[in-house]
């Protein structure tokens, strides 16, 4: 894996039920079946939370400081491209060079104001976590400096486990490669109490120009949208959830729990195409 580190700014996203918890377990179990495995998940003071390793690293792998409570970045990483436009701690986020889609220069991140000329992670799944986590932790990309073992462990553990890839589940095109209507019941039984019938309730860039619902990011930026879909949202969806969160309990929802062992990848497809069709302004 001959890449460089670097990571920058994107929009916010809190996909699907961010609501009372009970809710989500029953609704899901419905979904699935009462047999499959619902992934890893427990409440704390009243609050669900996921503890699965490898959606946790996911969220690392987004925005390692937000997820672990870690001082964030002031300085722009010394391995970042001079090619590259971001600054400052954008540029130690992990999507920033590899992509939401993993593929960094080969896949959407191969123009535009992202580009950076890294090859994405796409080649380092089912390496074990020990050489990944040799690799966080070279000269190039310094995570070491930073990061406890519990996340330099987790991250490997995504990168070698946890990515998919995501050409299967969405077009060249941008389209979800889904059934709408088949994510439309996931969402109105697993999303719609917080995000609302048409997915305008929550609003990632509020107090911004421009406003941003689950419709905009699924259509703007798919990969990130089943991305974080599938993992969750960082200091959102875990241990160690972030003021804005805490903030978010005194709404009418609670955090989204990542969909990645709760929904097939059809599944998620499905409910991404389903968002696609939502409103995006």
């Amino acid at each position: 894996m001959k890449t460089k580190a670097g990571m920058a700014g994107v929009a916010m996203m809190t996909l699907a039920l961010a609501g009372c918890w009970s809710s989500w377990d029953a609704g899901a179990r419905n979904h699935m079946g009462s047999g499959q495995h619902m992934g890893g998940g427990q409440r704390m003071g009243g609050q669900a939370v996921s503890v699965d390793p490898i959606a946790r690293g996911g969220r690392g792998y987004d925005k390692w400081w937000a997820e672990y409570g870690l001082a964030e970045p002031k300085q722009t990483h010394p391995s970042y491209p001079a090619i590259g436009k971001a600054k400052g701690s954008g540029t130690w986020r992990c999507k920033e060079c590899h992509g939401w889609d993993y593929l960094g220069r080969d896949g959407a991140y191969k123009a535009g104001s992202h580009a950076t000329g890294i090859i994405g992670i796409r080649a380092a799944a089912g390496k074990t976590a020990g050489e990944i986590e040799k690799t966080l932790t070279d000269q190039t990309h310094r995570y070491g400096e930073l990061l406890p073992a519990e996340a330099l462990g987790q991250i490997a553990r995504f990168v070698s486990e946890g990515q998919i890839d995501m050409s299967t589940s969405i077009g060249a095109d941008r389209a979800a490669m889904g059934n709408a209507h088949n994510g439309r019941q996931t969402f109105e039984a697993q999303c719609s109490a917080c995000h609302g019938n048409d997915g305008r309730e929550i609003d990632f860039n509020a107090g911004g120009d421009k406003p941003e619902f689950v419709g905009t990011l699924a259509r703007d930026n798919p990969w990130e949208a089943l991305h974080k879909l599938r993992n969750g949202q960082p200091g959102e969806s875990g241990p160690g959830q972030s003021s804005a969160a805490a903030a978010r309990r005194h709404h009418h929802h609670w955090v989204m729990p990542p969909m990645r062992e709760r929904l097939t990848v059809q599944q998620q497809a499905d409910l991404l195409a389903h968002l696609q069709s939502l409103p995006a302004k």
